[in-house]
């Protein structure tokens, strides 16, 4: 006979009673920064005339403003020598880099370019933020199943096709089109990196690796948004649209390259487990 083994009253149903309200803790801080940014980039134009800031200037406040909190986050970065965490941040990096390119030039194309105010810009972005969601929660319920390479290079393709767009068309029909086909890729590309450098660290090293990802994504955004913004310079500057279908040229072919890397850096399928039937019978 097998000893019975008994559990401690109260501590398990304690620890799932916690887990859900760290989790829904998480979800209000996540969600308050990413409303901040949005907030901040959404302003950039107004900021820009109403304090008379030069183009550098308002490229730096996005800069300051991402390199303080990712400066913060900066932790052992001993994890990065290791395949899955450097991928995964690699695809963080290239995620929020893009997403910043697509915050930056959709803000300015819009409000500069069209006349169009905050709040009508605002609603522009709408499909965008659903878009993102919507690539995130679908790639949340395969990747376990197809493994992170399909829908890491899915995402990096859709975000290259999504840039392309408005690159060859600059109405806001196809801007708003195209900024929607490439969030959806980058959100994707968020679930992809998260999975790949937290899902394959112990337990004890979660944490570190956990501060790895999310300085990377803040570094992400201000390397976007220096690169973007050099790229639509003549666009930021004037009133010429050249500048903003340079800048999402160049975000499309970032993007490709980042599909390109992450078909042969992610993970491929796991292996599965030998099922009961398969097992031979003595």
């Amino acid at each position: 006979m097998t000893p019975e083994v008994h559990e401690e009253p109260g501590r398990g149903s304690a620890a799932h009673r916690r887990r859900w309200r760290i989790l829904g803790l998480l979800g209000v801080a996540q969600l308050m920064l990413i409303l901040d940014v949005t907030v901040v980039a959404i302003a950039l134009p107004r900021i820009e005339i109403d304090l008379g800031l030069s183009r550098a200037v308002v490229t730096w406040t996005v800069s300051a403003y991402t390199l303080t909190f990712g400066g913060l986050l900066l932790l052992d970065v001993t994890l990065l020598t290791r395949r899955p965490v450097a991928t995964g941040t690699f695809l963080i990096l290239m995620a929020t880099a893009l997403m910043i390119a697509v915050f930056f030039l959709g803000t300015f194309y819009f409000q500069h370019a069209q006349g169009y105010g905050p709040l009508q810009t605002g609603l522009l972005f709408l499909p965008v933020a659903l878009a993102a969601m919507l690539g995130a929660s679908l790639t949340g319920r395969v990747i376990a199943r197809l493994g992170a390479r399909r829908p890491a290079g899915a995402g990096a393709l859709a975000a290259a096709i999504g840039m392309t767009v408005p690159a060859l068309s600059m109405h806001p029909a196809t801007v708003v089109a195209g900024m929607t086909t490439a969030a959806a890729g980058t959100g994707a590309m968020f679930v992809v990196a998260s999975a790949t450098a937290l899902g394959q660290v112990a337990p004890h090293e979660s944490g570190v690796a956990s501060g790895i990802v999310s300085t990377f994504h803040e570094f992400g955004a201000s390397l976007g948004a220096a690169v973007i913004s050099s790229a639509a310079a003549a666009s930021l500057a004037g009133e010429t649209l050249t500048g903003f279908t340079n800048g999402f040229t160049v975000a499309a072919a970032a993007a490709g390259a980042a599909a390109l890397l992450a078909s042969v850096l992610a993970p491929g399928r796991p292996a599965t487990a030998p099922s009961a039937s398969d097992t031979p019978q003595e």
